[in-house]
């Protein structure tokens, strides 16, 4: 177990520089954004436009989407 800690550590160093912090925040959002969307379909069509929109905010923007923009 310690030493898989240890592999993940060096496979992903701390967040240091600025793109690679980016690059892992916005995947995160993207893969949030992609649960709200699989959640939405089971429900309506509002809420469907509405996560489509939140995708929409994170593809545009410089990294940083402002997800309450669409809520």
């Amino acid at each position: 177990m310690a030493a898989q800690r240890v592999r993940i550590i060096v496979m992903f160093p701390p967040l240091i520089v600025d793109s690679y912090a980016q690059f892992v925040t916005v995947a995160l959002i993207v893969v949030v954004n992609y649960t709200i969307i699989i959640k939405t379909l089971s429900q309506n069509q509002a809420g469907l436009r509405r996560a489509r929109g939140l995708v929409a905010s994170t593809a545009s923007g410089n990294g940083w989407p402002v997800i309450s923009s669409t809520q």
